[in-house]
Formats: C-alpha cells, structure tokens, sequence
C-alpha cells in the first residue's frame, strides 16, 4: 500500500499510543490544509485504529481478515485492495 498513500503515521514514531486523541491531533497539526473529513485511517484492530479514528471523528476502514462484524468502522474489509473500492473514493 504504501506507493498509494501519501503519508502514514506509526505511534511509536509520533509519541503517542492509538486510540490517544493526542496521536491524530499530532497529524492534524502537521496538515492544517485538510479538513477531519480528507482523513481515513486503515487499520487491522478495533481498539486501537477504529476507535481512535472514531474519537477523532474521521472515517475508519477496519481491515478484518477474519470477517468479524462490529458497527464501530465506517467500512470493513478484507482484503487491502478492497480499500480502493470504497465510495469515499468516488467523486
């Protein structure tokens, strides 16, 4: 995925644990250009990335290999190239 993306943001590297608001806030200082709903985070784990990203208050893509349900992400999937189908890509 990475030659898709323009950025990507890993805890360790930032200070802060997800779901710590503190984590997405540190990404939102660094691109005061973008608006909370030009944010998606894609993660594997509920209690990390979809409810950090659902404190945040942006979109959350769960990635979920093993096609658990759960109504906390916005999307689920499971298979990464089932990310760029999603209609947050569509205009």
């Amino acid at each position: 995925l990475n030659k898709y993306l323009d950025e990507k943001y890993i805890s360790e590297l930032v200070g802060f644990n997800k779901p710590d608001i503190n984590f997405f806030k540190h990404i939102f200082s660094n691109h005061p250009e973008y608006n909370l709903e030009d944010y998606v985070i894609l993660g594997d784990s509920l209690h990390t990335d979809v409810l950090g990203g659902k404190i945040s208050n942006i979109t959350t893509v769960w990635f979920n290999e093993t096609k658990n349900t759960s109504t906390l992400p916005d999307y689920s999937i499971s298979k990464l190239m089932d990310f760029f189908l999603l209609d947050i890509f569509k205009e």
